[in-house]
Parts: C-alpha cells; sequence; structure tokens
C-alpha cells in the first residue's frame, strides 16, 4: 500500500495503478473493501473510469454483503479489531456510488449514471435522519440534479434542489441553480420570485441556444485516522473503564483482582483514534478563469467534516457506547487466563510455585490482551479533502481553462487545452488537485 499510496500523492496515479491492483488481489478478506476503495479512486484519478467501476462495484458487492445500520456501524467501530473486517462508514458507501456515477458521466453512459444515483438514493435518505447535515454527500445530489436537467426531468431536478435547502445550504448558490432550471423549464412563477436575487441574470435569456460547462474539482487529501495514545492517558475513559472491569468481573463471578486487571490495561492504546488533516493549502475553494472570465467553485462535499464530526467531535459518545464492550471482552479474556493459571498451579501440585506460575501466565495474557485494543487506522486515504463544483451558462464557442490554485498545489489530471461548448449540451471536466509528497503518518495497513 506504502509504494501505491507514494507514487499517488507524488502525482502519478498511473504508476500507483498496478501497485495498488496487485495488493487488492492479495489482500486478506479484512482489508478487501479498503483495498477496493483505493484502487477505485487511484484508476479514476488515472483516467481508466472504466475499470474503475469495475472495481467499485465489487466494493459494492462487499458493501452490500455487510451492510449494517448506522448505530451498528458506530459500535463496530469502536470495537473493530485490526483483523476483523473493514466494513467503511456509511457516507463512504454513498462515495462509491457517486464515484460510479461519476465515472459513467466520464464515459458519456449518461443512463447508467441516473440508475446508479436512483439506486444510491436510499443511501442518501437514511443520511437525511441521521446527523444529516455534515454527512451529506452533496456533490452526488447536484450530479443527480444536473443529469435530470440533460434529460428535462425537471421535477427530479427541483427535488434534488429542496433537499440542498433542508440542509440549509448556501442560498445565493443555490437560488442560481433553481433560477437555471425555471429558465430551462420556462417556470414563469419561479422566474420571477428569483430574478431580482440573481446578479448579471441576463447571461441565462435565450438559455435553451446556449450549452453549459460543468467542472468537478476534488480538491487535497483527505484526513486519515492517527492514535490517540495511550489510554491511561485519558483520565475520563480511564476511570470508566476501571469501573465498567470491576462490574464485569462482578458479572463474571470470578476471582480476579480488578487492580491486576487495571494495571494490565496499562500498556494498551486508546482503542478510538482520531483522524487528523492534511495539505490544508489544496483544500481551499479553488477558481478558474474561461477565456480570462474568472469564476469560483463551490464545495457540495467536505470529507473533512465528516471525518471530524464522525470520530472526533463524538468522541465523548463513542466512549460511553465502547467502554462496557471493551471491559467484558478485556476480563474474559482474563478470566480465560486466570483458568490457565489454575491449571498450571494444579500441575506443579499448588505451593508457591504454582502461585507464581499462575501469576505470570494470567498477567502475561492480560498484556497480550491489551495490546490487542489497539486503534484501526484503516481509512480511505486517497480521497480528497472536498469535492468542489460548478456549472457556467455559456455561448457555444471554444474556451481555453485555466484553474488557480494555492502555491505549490497541482492539478494532476491534464487540463483541456480547449473546451467546445455546443447549444444545448452540457460538458463535464473532472479534476485533481493536491500538494505532491506524502505525509509521515501510519498507515494502518
Amino acid at each position: 500500500m506504502l509504494s501505491a499510496e507514494k507514487s499517488f500523492f507524488e502525482g502519478s496515479p498511473a504508476q500507483a495503478v498496478a501497485s495498488i491492483k496487485y495488493n487488492a488481489a492479495e489482500a486478506g478478506d479484512e482489508d478487501k473493501l479498503v483495498y477496493y476503495l483505493e484502487a477505485g479512486i487511484t484508476l479514476h484519478t488515472a483516467g481508466d473510469y472504466e475499470q474503475s467501476n469495475n472495481v467499485f462495484q465489487a466494493a459494492q458487492n462487499l458493501i452490500d454483503e455487510y451492510r449494517t445500520s448506522v448505530s451498528d456501524e458506530v459500535s463496530a467501530f469502536i470495537l473493530n479489531e485490526r483483523g476483523s473486517e473493514y466494513h467503511g462508514e456509511i457516507f463512504e458507501h454513498v462515495l462509491v456510488g457517486y464515484y460510479r456515477a461519476l465515472n459513467f458521466v466520464l464515459l458519456n453512459q449518461k443512463d447508467a449514471a441516473r440508475k446508479t444515483l436512483q439506486k444510491l438514493e436510499l443511501d442518501m435518505r437514511t443520511l437525511k435522519y441521521d446527523d444529516a447535515a455534515y454527512k451529506q454527500v452533496l456533490a452526488a445530489r447536484y450530479l443527480s440534479a444536473l443529469l435530470a436537467e440533460d434529460d428535462k426531468d425537471w421535477n427530479t431536478a427541483r427535488v434534488q434542489y429542496k433537499n440542498f435547502e433542508l440542509f440549509k445550504f448556501d442560498s445565493s448558490w443555490l437560488n442560481r441553480q433553481k433560477y437555471i432550471l425555471a429558465k430551462k423549464e420556462n417556470d414563469l412563477e419561479t422566474i420571477r420570485e428569483l430574478e431580482l436575487t440573481i446578479k448579471d441574470n441576463r447571461q441565462f435569456d435565450n438559455i435553451k441556444e446556449k450549452g453549459q460547462l460543468v467542472i468537478i474539482h476534488q480538491a487535497g487529501k483527505a484526513p486519515v485516522k492517527k492514535s490517540r495514545g495511550k489510554l491511561a492517558q485519558d483520565q475520563k475513559f480511564w476511570l470508566a473503564m476501571r469501573v465498567a472491569i470491576d462490574a464485569a468481573i462482578l458479572s463474571e463471578g470470578s476471582m480476579l483482582s480488578s487492580a491486576a486487571a487495571v494495571a494490565a490495561l496499562g500498556t494498551a492504546e486508546n482503542p478510538i483514534p482520531e483522524y487528523v488533516f492534511r495539505d490544508p493549502a489544496a483544500a481551499k475553494t479553488a477558481s478558474l478563469t474561461l477565456n480570462d472570465q474568472q469564476y469560483n467553485l463551490q464545495v457540495l462535499t467536505d470529507y473533512e467534516s465528516m471525518a471530524t464530526h464522525n470520530f472526533n467531535d463524538q468522541y465523548d459518545a463513542m466512549v460511553a457506547k465502547s467502554t462496557a464492550s471493551l471491559a467484558v471482552k478485556f476480563v474474559s479474556a482474563a478470566v480465560a487466563s486466570y483458568a490457565l493459571g489454575k491449571s498450571a498451579d494444579e500441575a506443579v501440585g499448588g505451593g508457591l510455585g504454582g502461585a507464581i506460575l499462575k501469576i505470570l501466565i494470567g498477567g502475561g495474557a492480560g498484556a497480550a490482551v491489551a495490546q490487542t485494543l489497539k486503534p484501526d487506522l484503516r481509512c480511505w486515504r486517497t480521497l480528497p479533502a472536498n469535492i468542489q463544483m460548478q456549472r457556467i451558462i455559456l455561448e457555444p464557442g471554444t474556451y481555453t481553462l485555466t484553474m488557480r490554485l494555492s502555491p505549490g498545489v497541482r492539478e494532476i489530471n491534464e487540463i483541456p487545452a480547449e473546451i467546445t461548448i455546443e447549444a444545448g449540451k452540457t460538458v463535464y471536466v473532472n479534476l485533481r488537485s493536491f500538494t505532491p509528497g506524502v505525509e509521515a503518518i501510519p498507515v494502518g495497513l
């Protein structure tokens, strides 16, 4: 994985493809999904959209096999051992569908893209009622609206823009999209309602005689998981574990000492990781110029916010949910080691030698169990920090596109030298940018 990630973030996704495909093929069942996710993005960025979709379909098949409810996923994450299957987060499942649909768009298979997004709607409806504001993959909703407009399916587009309102999205940007839709379908009521709020609305006159350019800009590098350090460093978590261990010992009815069990936990890592940001310069909102006219992009999906809300901001809730289960798991292992020690005691005839051997076996096993309580650092590392999009209504003709990025940030995809706009048609341009280089953060694979 390291070699593939290094090649990818040095700006050579094509070079990373061979390595990541081999790793995905050789990965154990517990790592299959994360390798498929990384391979899908690597192939997508390299421009191999068909093969990217083949890999994302394999990822989708795995997701469908062990899909759980959102609440179950939180518990599964908290107790996730390094050797267990990586399931991903539900908003990552939505992103799989988004990238499959985007690949179909870039392959000019728009019917397949719309069908993919329609199937994705169920997941997005689930997110609507669960921590909706930060988990929403609005880039998928916007792509759905744009494709619906291309097919003159005005109602589907209108519904998607209504969904944006539910999440209190930027009203000025949203009103512009609704106004363009109204002009396309000649919805006079909405035109009258919005025209005074739209700057330079005359550019949308005779809109059916114009074309549009849609820019999809995947900016920066997604945050990644990192260990929080020793469990004992968090006094709140540590004290909660001590209480839970006492309760678990009583429940087991064993002769274990809670002090010995807590001491064995002294070397354990905090099992709940935190997300750390990477490449903040590249994550900034970009702008572009078309024949010297400047346009700003709009962040529609902020993976940084999703990750930090899900793991960092909900840390206390995760501690509360995980403590009892972790204590039971630890004490169960300690009870097993106690039984082993008892057998050893009987084998050597009791006395001081047996007691010492029993302590050594029990303590060693407890310390070994503590070592297994490590955070699962696996995550989808090749994702962008955010997805920025914009659509621009243009007169038919040829345009030169230039991206305006922060110093040191590089556009990885080749920007088309010229873009030809035709009346009534949409051109989609997909770009990825980040600052080349790999940060010294544990990979977890």
